[in-house]
């Protein structure tokens, strides 16, 4: 797995300090680590990725991003809210590594709050886009057929979502699903600064098993993630 050396690709990781159900979630310890090392050392380890930043408006993440040898942009607190979109982030740490004097030509955005990804995971999407296959790539479970029947409550009443029960098809014949896993995005710089969007142009799917597309949004979250995290070899090919 190679890349033209002309091509500049880095790797951003965003985390905001701000964690409302888990309190400095993105150092919360994970297995006597912190949560965001596992995505540090997992991008320092790709054999694609020449620069990693961490994005963070929080001293103590940044000082622990720093520990495991990122380098780290301090985000402004107006891109650190609940409401901030991540892709603000991304292009202000755009603009802050030009100012140091890189200029990146694709963009791998790593969330630590998805640290279940095998070093080949980061590699292989990658290469889809300097392959010139696609235009930026999303990382995402299969979600077979036979699971993807879904209601929702319109006020007390259900409803069905995505299907007709007068009509309801074999879970065989149910085309598969994908779901973002929020664990690995790699979009064009230019397609970036242009769109103002993480994914976009022709998109591809790079295709990662349930388990290790666990995002961790609760201590319940947490909890799994540490339980199975010791079953698997991130530095195993898919």
């Amino acid at each position: 797995m190679t890349k033209s050396a002309e091509l500049k690709i880095i790797a951003i990781i965003p985390a905001r300090g701000g964690s409302k159900r888990i309190p400095n979630k993105n150092v919360q310890p994970v297995r006597g680590k912190p949560l965001i090392s596992y995505t540090i050392e997992q991008a320092k380890a790709s054999t694609l990725l020449d620069e990693i930043y961490v994005s963070t408006d929080d001293e103590s993440i940044a000082s622990v991003s720093r520990d495991f040898g990122a380098s780290v942009i301090k985000r402004p607190s107006e891109l650190a809210t609940d409401e901030a979109q991540t892709e603000d982030s991304m292009l202000h740490a755009v603009e802050a590594i030009r100012k140091m004097g890189s200029d990146p030509h694709i963009i791998t955005l790593l969330q630590c709050t998805s640290p279940m990804r095998r070093i080949s995971d980061i590699d292989e999407a990658i290469s889809m886009v300097t392959d010139d296959q696609y235009d930026s790539v999303v990382s995402c479970c299969e979600e077979p057929g036979y699971t993807g029947f879904r209601w929702q409550l319109t006020g007390n009443e259900a409803e069905p979502v995505n299907y007709d029960p007068l009509d309801r098809p074999l879970s065989q014949n149910k085309e598969p699903e994908y779901y973002e896993n929020g664990s690995i995005y790699v979009v064009r710089t230019s397609l970036l600064t242009e769109t103002r969007c993480r994914v976009g142009g022709q998109i591809g799917i790079y295709n990662m098993p349930k388990p290790l597309s666990f995002e961790i949004d609760s201590w319940e979250d947490l909890a799994i993630v540490e339980a199975i995290m010791p079953r698997f070899n991130f530095y195993e090919k898919r």
